[in-house]
């Protein structure tokens, strides 16, 4: 049998044996281990990770070959014919759908999935757009309770198996996927401006004619007592006013595109943090030996 381009690609890929070939095995194995079969510690960024590697090796691969990276497939849309699984691995391993979302709506990219967002909240910690996830761990989690799987069981045969990399589908999958998890690190990076807004305004007060309100992350315009102008600024300690300072500078240095001037902004703002911290320690020890003496 010729098989079709992209079958042919990932069969050379694999090797003559997928069954035996390194890089499936590798794929079974992560699957396999007792870590991830038990979802412990950081498994959901692993899952994204792991993938994501397995991506940029096979990209890699098909440069040597000429061919352009993988483009990334949609589950709302038909898998297309030029991505047919006519050799299947095993002898159920022949897909049961080419049209997944037609057999279970439920593989469509969730709303919560994107930048966008919508009313879907998600699987395991309620966050309605991609912005909400505090970290990689939590994304890899939501994608790996439910819709991961969806996806690959509706379309069935050797892509419900551990073995699915031998389905030429599983690339393009995964690379939709992996889209997902990049557009979450945009989303980061687009809080990063709001972030270092609002610690602006709270160090250094809105406008003398708007006294007592500041804009949270996250947050619209929330009022602040201390009297007009500066609020906050007034009632904190110098302590913390130093300690806010260093997470101001820190924050903006994550933005400075300059390296060495990023890292010299970095290594002030711990040193001011740190001298905060310190303060607040010394004051701390303070007042406890105070309160021992007088109970002696």
């Amino acid at each position: 049998m010729t098989l079709a381009l992209e079958e042919q690609l990932v069969r050379d890929y694999l090797g003559p044996d997928p069954m035996t070939s390194p890089r499936m095995q590798a794929h079974m194995d992560w699957h396999t281990a007792p870590e991830n079969l038990a979802k412990t510690g950081n498994y959901g960024e692993r899952f994204l990770l792991f993938h994501k590697q397995m991506i940029e090796e096979y990209n890699a691969y098909r440069a040597t070959r000429g061919f352009l990276p993988v483009v990334g497939w949609d589950p709302a849309t038909p898998i297309s014919a030029s991505l047919p699984h006519d050799e299947p691995l095993t002898p159920n391993g022949a897909r049961l759908t080419n049209n997944p979302v037609a057999v279970n709506p439920g593989c469509r990219t969730p709303t919560w999935a994107t930048l966008a967002g919508g009313s879907e909240p998600d699987p395991l910690y309620g966050y309605r757009r991609l912005a909400e996830f505090e970290n990689l761990d939590q994304l890899g989690r939501s994608i790996d309770a439910g819709w991961h799987g969806r996806v690959h069981n509706t379309i069935g045969g050797d892509m419900a198996t551990f073995m699915s990399p031998v389905d030429p589908v599983f690339w393009p999958w995964h690379t939709w996927i992996d889209q997902v998890r990049a557009s979450w690190e945009v989303s980061r990076a687009l809080r990063r401006p709001r972030l270092i807004l609002a610690w602006t305004q709270i160090l250094f007060g809105v406008v003398n004619d708007g006294p007592g309100i500041v804009i949270p992350p996250g947050s619209g315009p929330v009022p602040v007592p201390g009297g007009p102008g500066d609020p906050l600024w007034k009632v904190l300690s110098p302590a913390a006013r130093d300690m806010m300072i260093g997470m101001l500078a820190a924050e903006l240095a994550t933005l400075v595109s300059n390296e060495r001037t990023g890292q010299g902004l970095q290594r002030s703002a711990i040193a001011v943090a740190t001298q905060a911290a310190q303060s607040v320690s010394a004051v701390r020890n303070g007042v406890l030996s105070t309160r021992a003496a007088a109970l002696r």
